[in-house]
């Protein structure tokens, strides 16, 4: 089942709940921003530096190898993008995320928030690391997640956690990208797909 998340911004109104001002200039370095299908942010710079929401819609991180396109992660409604620092640094200039449909994302300029967190001297130091690292907390716990579903399962469990854990992934991922995602060849997910769809 999927994890549960508290959105950024009730996050930053428990923390900052006694000053109004400092919860309004970090609400301003979060960003909404909306995708079309098909639409990429690519780079190494560019997604290091900010954490990403999905306020609504879909995506999944990609990256090249060997020229072969992989897919690391899929996101949905109210998960953050799963992206890790090791992908960040061995991926570099081909990871990208990619959105599945038209989407809106909340854009978090982190280390921007930490230097205005770090100014206002105000905040209680745990619950601004909770927040500064609430992106890659999620991403910890949903490694922790896909590798204790992964390990010795066969096809047919991944795929069933897949599409439990995901509920529209069949509806906005293409047959080459769920195959990437669970490690099989795409004949293997096709015929698992039509045993759990038969007709």
């Amino acid at each position: 089942m999927p994890l549960r998340r508290e959105h950024p911004l009730e996050l930053i109104k428990r923390f900052t709940r006694n000053d109004p001002e400092l919860q309004q200039r970090i609400s301003e370095l979060m960003i909404e921003v909306n995708f079309k299908r098909g639409d990429r942010i690519t780079g190494q710079s560019q997604l290091s530096r900010s954490a990403f929401y999905i306020l609504k819609g879909a995506a999944r991180v990609c990256y090249m190898r060997k020229e072969k396109e992989n897919t690391f992660s899929f996101a949905f409604e109210n998960e953050f993008v799963m992206l890790s620092r090791r992908l960040l640094s061995e991926a570099d200039s081909t990871l990208s995320i990619e959105f599945l449909e038209p989407t809106t994302v909340l854009t978090m300029k982190m280390e921007a928030i930490g230097d205005e967190l770090e100014r206002s001297g105000k905040v209680e130091f745990t619950a601004a690391t909770v927040f500064l690292n609430a992106a890659l907390h999620n991403v910890a716990l949903y490694l922790e997640e896909r590798l204790l579903q992964f390990q010795k399962a066969s096809a047919r469990e991944r795929f069933d956690w897949a599409i439990s854990r995901y509920p529209r992934l069949l509806d906005v991922a293409t047959g080459t990208q769920l195959a990437s995602f669970l490690g099989i060849a795409k004949e293997t997910l096709y015929r698992l797909r039509a045993d759990s769809y038969p007709g």
